[in-house]
């Protein structure tokens, strides 16, 4: 078999590894993105409405934040 029959099968192996390589690091993009979207819009809404919030609501907020960092860290 000649090295010249061979290239468009590489060639497909070549787009079938880049393609699954975009797939990955969108997968992990979006992991990221996904619990510090959340963070910013809990720590946005303290700060904005943090006099509108009872103690109890505040603490909420904290703890949804302090949740989200936990399950990022395991």
């Amino acid at each position: 078999m000649s090295t010249h029959s061979k290239q468009p099968q590489q060639d497909a192996n070549r787009h079938e590894i880049v393609a699954d390589m975009f797939e990955m690091l969108n997968t992990i993009g979006h992991e990221l993105l996904s619990p510090l979207a959340s963070l910013l819009g809990y720590t946005e809404t303290l700060l904005r409405v943090e006099d509108q919030l009872t103690p109890a609501e505040r603490r909420e907020f904290l703890v949804e934040v302090w949740r989200t960092t936990m399950f990022r860290q395991r």
